[in-house]
């Protein structure tokens, strides 16, 4: 075990290493190597506590390490190093470079030590078609209207304009949730007890990844792809390294062509009101102009690395506010108020949205004047940090810690598709990291909603097409199209 936890602690540095170097066109120095080993120990850590199965055995990562590095792999890079280039937009000193990386890391080592040591327990769930329907079908329904109304694509806004919180179309992106949808098709797929149930999972299970690339989101793949790999550890399925490597090399490409994809579609102004519009975007993009233009191809390839590197901008935001926090300290400033006032019932507070502008964290980080009003993406740590310090870093650890430590008990016990919908859903929300804690607040809200529609839609089913379980252990199955005769008594003669 400890062999394993050292090589996975190095290793994960050499790939923070070289993603750093990668995104943030910064050549190695023994300050960025010393940070990656930093930033890296808690996934050895987590690996120390049975993250990746006893030492006998090699299992996929566990819901913690899932969340760690995802945690990891979107922030991490952007830690390591010190971009100058970002220094022209946020405003932060060198004390606060290094303050910044160890309050990741006592974030991190925080949340491993409430979460604990992993028990290596398999879900329970066997669904059947009746609830496989009820748990899928809502997700499926949703994104056929995002896509009739234009929506279905998060770069297309032109066609449908904003929408009103508990509009349509503000309902169905909340039931869509489809980086929720691959996990759950695997653990359908894995767990049915039904091989037709298993095949038809089998095909969705496919097909969604196909709708994950047309929405055009780079994160929800990569929340999605993560949480598969605990559904693999939750079911039980094998570990291949073989696998664990493709979906590595896989993943670069995948989010290349979305780019791409992506970027065609929101400049080719088309009215985009079916799936296979959207398709024809997606074949246009990927093969005439990637594969058949040079040029084309030079052109996407640089987009995308510049894309890229500026997205990973993330630790810049936040030695920014650890300067803040180093200068001046803290006082509750009372953005924890958004993700409250967000998730009211629209129908009874049609304002809400309104309501909670004036709370948004990046309203707040804005008006300091060491971040500029752009594409923000706080965490949920820069939060806690912003609104309570060390203190509030620590508390939102360990309240962070002890919703993975319930989800996976949760995951590893109930019965029910649709709570595994849930549970699962809320761990890959965890894994988000560019999420503040009221966007939590308020996806987890989307979830609740979602359980209560599938669980609403699933008692319907069953009380029109449900029946009396047969009972296998009495009346084994008939291969031979012999026909049943009554058992003989022997208490009295055969009639005749």
């Amino acid at each position: 075990m400890l062999m394993r936890s050292l090589a996975v602690w190095f290793v994960s540095a050499a790939v923070m290493l070289g993603l750093a170097v990668f995104t943030q066109d910064m050549p190695v120095s023994l300050d960025a190597l010393a940070a990656a080993l930093l930033l890296a120990a808690p996934l050895g850590m987590s690996t120390w506590l049975g993250a990746l199965g006893t030492a006998g055995r090699l299992e996929w990562p566990n819901g913690s390490f899932v969340v760690l590095g995802l945690w990891s792999t979107t922030m991490a890079p952007s830690f390591v190093v010190d971009n100058p280039d970002a220094r022209f937009i946020y405003d932060y000193s060198d004390d606060a470079l290094w303050a910044g990386r160890w309050l990741f890391f006592l974030w991190c080592f925080v949340f491993l030590l409430v979460r604990g040591r992993v028990e290596s327990k398999r879900v329970v769930v066997e669904p059947g078609f009746l609830d496989f329907t009820a748990t899928v079908l809502p997700s499926l329904l949703a994104v056929m209207v995002l896509v009739a109304t234009g929506q279905f694509s998060d770069y297309n806004r032109g066609a449908a304009g904003a929408y009103e919180a508990g509009g349509l179309i503000s309902v169905m992106l909340s039931i869509a949730q489809l980086m929720v949808l691959p996990p759950i098709l695997l653990m359908v797929a894995l767990r049915a007890p039904g091989r037709r149930v298993r095949q038809l999972a089998t095909v969705l299970f496919v097909l969604s990844w196909a709708l994950l690339f047309l929405s055009g989101g780079r994160r929800p793949v990569l929340y999605a792809a993560g949480t598969c790999f605990f559904v693999a550890r939750a079911t039980g399925l094998r570990f291949k390294p073989s696998v664990a490597l493709l979906v590595a090399a896989v993943l670069p490409l995948f989010f290349f062509l979305m780019f791409t994809y992506r970027n065609m579609l929101s400049a080719s102004g088309t009215a985009t009101a079916s799936l296979s519009e959207y398709v024809n975007v997606a074949v246009d993009s990927t093969s005439q102009v990637v594969a058949a233009n040079e040029a084309a191809r030079a052109e996407a390839v640089s987009g995308f690395a510049t894309n890229t590197k500026e997205r990973f901008w993330y630790g810049p935001q936040f030695f920014a506010v650890v300067d803040l926090w180093l200068d001046e300290g803290v006082e509750f400033q009372g953005t924890f108020l958004a993700g409250i006032i967000a998730s009211l019932p629209s129908w009874l507070f049609p304002e809400k949205n309104e309501w909670a502008t004036p709370y948004l964290l990046e309203e707040f980080l804005a008006s300091t004047g060491r971040l500029p009003r752009t594409d923000l993406g706080p965490s949920a740590w820069l939060q806690f940090l912003f609104e309570l310090g060390i203190p509030g870093i620590i508390l939102g650890a360990v309240l962070w810690g002890w919703i993975a430590r319930q989800a996976e008990a949760r995951t590893s016990k109930t019965r029910s598709l649709q709570e595994q919908l849930f549970w699962t859903g809320v761990l890959a929300a965890l894994g988000a990291s560019e999420q503040t804690a009221d966007a939590f607040v308020v996806g987890v809200r989307h979830l609740a909603a979602l359980l209560v529609c599938t669980l609403a839609l699933g008692f319907v089913l069953k009380r029109l097409f449900g029946s009396v379980p047969m009972d296998r252990a009495q009346v084994p199955p008939n291969h031979n199209n012999v026909v049943a005769l009554p058992p003989l008594r022997f208490d009295e003669p055969p009639s005749a």
